[in-house]
């Protein structure tokens, strides 16, 4: 028996759940296309009367595309509740096959509407028609980043007053936030770039909010101050060239956590310009960590120089991972603003030839780059590393330096720079006197990957 006429069949079902579960072959009441792979995308084959159905909950159902046509929508007449989450292809809740008979959907008896994790939805109802929800209280709308709007059609929902969105935060209890602008309409067209300025939001992922990415550089500056964001991950933004504006840096006073990754465009983390050098003092002030991770055409952590005023006095955690065009992370008076950096991790930056660089106007008198809380070093899979510092006119001192860690860095001849006759000699050492190091070391140097 299929599963329509299997459902058909009950005549009194009141609650229907489906979870995890694989549509048959397409029949008279169910429509398919062929999609991507092979893959049919159909619509659930819910018989057209069913009448005593309150409760319609949908979980991981991938095959679907929408949940049912203007017909069997209108015919759900007891439906109260419903629900629908994770199926990762669904579009639409209702399609938009034509309806001639009439121009109006109702769902006489729906109090409750949840839609959740539903990452390619755009719209509840893709056709024109119009929806008439006279009970409607409760709309929950969570992780449906592409939802655009609700119904190209008129919608009547009298008690409808708010949408529900439930903040999550990277640690601790997720949160509830309301939204509302004007109708239902406006209120989704606007919601994700709402959610990612709300005053109580802590967690933001960029790759969550596709339309605010276009808006990040422009539309927000100024800011509201109020922000009350602790994490921000970059995540796969193709158009990005920086990560930050610099009128965002002022008001993220609370920030104390930045990840960028899978930026394929990006070529800076921080953009200064327009930023004045007092203004640069009080620039993130709680960032603790920093973790840039698979940034191809990374170049430099910050384009303006504001001659050693910026300083990130909170900063404790650096990681660069695979930014392969990377060839230093930061010249001499950028590691002055690391006064704190207790760890710092550099893998597979293949173009990399030191991790701090001389200044290009550098003077001949000797000048010292100290990192005073640094205490873990890792630096892995370098293949065009030669030193650490690469200032011929600079000391290295890293005095509660506890564990180094070098593999796989076939060139790397010295933390600090040697001259060629040094090496020439047949002296290059990691440790040479122009470093200066803590006198307790749990030593992991790869003597295989860093021998000659």
């Amino acid at each position: 028996m299929s599963t329509c006429r299997f459902v058909e069949s009950l005549t009194n079902l009141e609650e229907l759940v489906v979870c995890e579960s694989y549509l048959e072959e397409p029949t008279n009441n169910v429509e398919a296309i062929e999609g991507p792979c092979q893959e049919l995308k159909v619509i659930l084959p819910i018989p057209r009367r069913i009448q005593h159905l309150k409760t319609l909950d949908l979980s991981h159902f991938h095959g679907l595309s929408s949940v049912f046509t203007p017909t069997i929508a209108e015919n759900l007449v007891a439906l109260t509740k419903l629900r629908i989450s994770n199926c990762r292809i669904l579009t639409a809740v209702i399609s938009d096959e034509e309806f001639e008979e009439k121009c109006v959907v109702a769902f006489s008896q729906l109090k409750y509407m949840e839609l959740e994790g539903l990452i390619e939805l755009r719209c509840f109802s893709s056709s024109g028609y119009t929806l008439v929800f006279p009970l409607l209280e409760d709309v929950i709308v969570n992780e449906c980043p592409n939802m655009e709007f609700f119904s190209k059609g008129l919608i009547e929902a009298p008690k409808l007053e708010r949408v529900k969105v439930d903040l999550k935060e990277r640690y601790g209890p997720t949160k509830c936030q309301f939204f509302w602008k004007e109708d239902l309409n406006i209120t989704i067209q606007n919601l994700y770039q709402e959610m990612a300025t709300v005053a109580g939001a802590k967690f933001v992922r960029l790759f969550d909010f596709p339309r605010l990415i276009g808006k990040w550089h422009k539309e927000h500056n100024p800011i509201d101050s109020s922000w009350q964001l602790e994490t921000l991950v970059v995540d796969k933004c193709p158009s990005f060239i920086n990560a930050m504006p610099s009128k965002l840096m002022l008001v993220l006073e609370k920030m104390t956590s930045l990840q960028v990754l899978n930026c394929e465009s990006l070529e800076e983390i921080f953009d200064l310009q327009g930023l004045e050098a007092v203004e640069s003092t009080r620039v993130l002030p709680c960032l603790q960590s920093l973790n840039f991770i698979n940034l191809p055409k990374l170049r430099q952590l910050w384009n303006k120089d504001l001659q050693g005023v910026m300083r990130f006095n909170s900063l404790s955690s650096l990681t660069f991972y695979k930014c392969s065009n990377l060839r230093h992370a930061f010249t001499t008076s950028m590691a002055c603003c690391l006064a704190n950096l207790q760890r710092m991790e550099i893998k597979e930056c293949g173009q990399m030839e030191g991790v701090i660089a001389e200044e290009e106007e550098q003077g001949s008198a000797m000048e010292k780059t100290t990192f005073q809380e640094l205490t873990w070093l890792k630096l892995e899979c370098l293949p065009n590393l030669t030193s650490f510092l690469l200032g011929k006119n600079h000391t290295l001192e890293c005095p509660k330096l506890e564990e180094l860690t070098i593999t796989h860095c076939p060139k790397m001849r010295s933390l600090a720079w040697q001259s060629l006759m040094e090496i020439d000699d047949g002296n290059p050492s990691v440790f040479t006197p122009q470093v200066s190091l803590s006198n307790k070391w749990i030593f992991g140097i790869s003597f295989v990957a860093y021998s000659r």
